[in-house]
């Protein structure tokens, strides 16, 4: 074997082995369990969507709620539908006697919109936040058309853990680290949420 020959084996030899270290693109929606649902999200086609308060499904349970909803309106606008503002939605909200904004308590259809986001938190885990910038989760997002009972338009469960450690070491604050995680795992789920349908001459 000459020498050109063998430069060109460990030419070859060098790019295989710097592409096999490069990581696959990740497939989002892995780990997203699409309930059935009467494919009347696309009949529906709905643009207006309202972000509720965030549930929980046990008491007890937290989250960044606001950064939750957040996240999920950029997920939802990512994905062609028009959420409204959250400072609005809640301003709709009726207060309770104790003058606290009740959880979870927005009128469906109060605001005219197409449709209802719910967003229910089953688990919540930090256990590994300080140690690994980790978090295992378990999220439930539920559209639903307020015209009609609530029917529900699509529906969506992801029980994962997120790391966030590559994150971590370019966020400026925390509060920063826990937008871009919050984002991350909306758009997560939403992967598995059709694109709305933009029709000719609509805004």
């Amino acid at each position: 074997m000459n020498a050109h020959r063998i430069s060109i084996v460990s030419l070859l030899g060098a790019v295989f082995l710097v592409t096999s270290c490069q990581q696959l693109p990740e497939q989002l929606g892995l780990a997203v369990e699409l309930k059935p649902v009467a494919g009347r999200l696309t009949a529906v086609n709905p643009n207006d969507v309202v972000v509720a308060p965030i549930e929980f499904a046990e008491e007890g349970l937290q989250a960044p709620e606001q950064l939750l909803r957040q996240a999920a309106v950029g997920s939802l606008i990512a994905r062609r539908y028009a959420p409204l503002s959250l400072g609005f939605v809640d301003a709709s909200i009726p207060e309770s006697l104790a003058g606290g904004v009740l959880k979870a308590s927005y009128r469906p259809g109060s605001l005219g919109e197409d449709a209802v986001l719910r967003i229910i938190v089953h688990e919540w885990d930090t256990s590994l936040w300080d140690l690994r910038n980790a978090l295992m989760v378990d999220l439930e997002f539920i559209m639903e058309d307020p015209g009609d009972s609530g029917q529900e338009l699509w529906h969506a469960r992801m029980k994962q853990r997120f790391d966030f450690e590559k994150q971590a070491r370019t966020a400026a604050t925390e509060s920063a680290l826990l937008s871009v995680a919050m984002r991350v795992m909306t758009d997560e789920i939403c992967s598995q949420l059709p694109q709305r349908a933009v029709l000719p001459g609509a805004q």
